[in-house]
C-alpha cells in the first residue's frame, strides 16, 4: 500500500542516498552554515524526525491520534551538538531511518490516514520536503561535490 506521499518521500529519500554515497569522512565535518551545524548535525536532524514520524504513527495506531508536544528549537540545538561529532556513521543512521519512515508511511491505513490529515497529528507526512531543505543545505556546503 501507498498513499499521495510515497513519490515525494521516495524522491528525498533516493536524493539523501545518492548524497551519502559522495560524502567523504572529511565532508560531514563541514559547515552547513546553521548556527554551527555541519553535515554530520544535519543528518542527524532528519533522522531524528523521521524516527519520531515513526513512532508517532505507531502510537497513532494505537491510541488514536493526538498532538505531540515539543520545543521544536532546543530539540534542533540538542541536536546539533549530540550529531555533529558522530562523522560518517550519520549517514547510516539517516539512511536507515528514511527508510524505515517512508515504509510507516506508506503502511498507514486509509482511515488513519484522513484522521492524521484532518487533525494535529504532529507528523509531517511529507518527508519529501523536509529532506530537500535541508539537503539543499548540504549540498550548498559541499560545493556541488
Amino acid at each position: 500500500m501507498s498513499n499521495k506521499y510515497a513519490a515525494s518521500n521516495n524522491a528525498g529519500r533516493e536524493r539523501l542516498e545518492k548524497l551519502i554515497s559522495r560524502l567523504s569522512e572529511n565532508d560531514y565535518t563541514r559547515s552547513v552554515g546553521t548556527s554551527g551545524w555541519n553535515v554530520a548535525a544535519a543528518l542527524g536532524h532528519l533522522a531524528f524526525y523521521d524516527r519520531r514520524a515513526s513512532v508517532l504513527i505507531a502510537r497513532y495506531r494505537k491510541d488514536g491520534v493526538k498532538p505531540s508536544e515539543s520545543d521544536t528549537d532546543v530539540i534542533n540545538d540538542a541536536l546539533a551538538l549530540l550529531c555533529a561529532g558522530v562523522g560518517s556513521a550519520m549517514g547510516r543512521i539517516a539512511r536507515e531511518a528514511a527508510i524505515a519512515c517512508d515504509r510507516d508511511i506508506d503502511q498507514i491505513p486509509a482511515d488513519l490516514l484522513a484522521r492524521m490529515e484532518t487533525k494535529d497529528s504532529s507528523v509531517r507526512l511529507d518527508r519529501g520536503l523536509h529532506r530537500a531543505h535541508h539537503l539543499d543545505l548540504i549540498e550548498k556546503a559541499l560545493g556541488g561535490k
